[in-house]
């Protein structure tokens, strides 16, 4: 199944999410609109509903492993995997709970970098060899140039990671 924003984010309060996993998922997913809107208007291409189905259920797994809400912690990838499998979620958006912690292992689509940089953008971290991969695939894909690309992302990446203050005083 694939649910709409409204489903996913009522599957996770079904799942009894705490309230930091939901508004985890709201302020990932809020600044994943930020990337999906510059994205878009550099003529970009990629799937933006896949793209908020996975900031708001990314990290269901920590439904099961709530210690990983304070603490790193890898056990709610698989686990989130799983989960979300067990209530008829499509295995592409349940993958998103591996795959925002190993983008770098697979081939990873656009959507999940994407997925992966809002998580940590949300919170004003900056992640160089995260944010390279994504606008040198943006590059490929688009044949823009990559210098230009990056100077353009890099400016948007900034800009969103200073306005974390705000979106962290809204945090639980």
């Amino acid at each position: 199944m694939t649910p709409s924003v409204d489903e996913a984010y009522a599957l996770l309060a079904q799942l009894a999410a705490p309230l930091r996993l939901m508004r985890h998922a709201e302020l990932v997913s809020e600044t994943a609109e930020m990337l999906i809107l510059h994205f878009s208007n550099i003529g970009l291409e990629f799937d933006a509903q896949l793209v908020r189905l996975g900031c708001i259920l990314h990290d269901a797994g920590k439904i099961l492993h709530p210690e990983e809400l304070e603490i790193e912690g890898a056990q709610h990838t698989a686990s989130g995997y799983q989960l979300l499998i067990e209530h008829g979620i499509d295995p592409q958006i349940a993958d998103f709970c591996i795959s925002h912690e190993h983008w770098q292992t697979d081939s990873p689509s656009l959507e999940t970098l994407m997925v992966a940089l809002a998580d940590k953008l949300w919170k004003g971290k900056r992640h160089p060899q995260l944010e390279e991969f994504i606008i040198k695939q943006i590059s490929a894909t688009t044949e823009q140039d990559f210098w230009t690309l990056f100077v353009k992302l890099d400016e948007v990446f900034e800009a969103i990671a200073e306005s974390a203050p705000q979106r962290l005083a809204r945090s639980v």
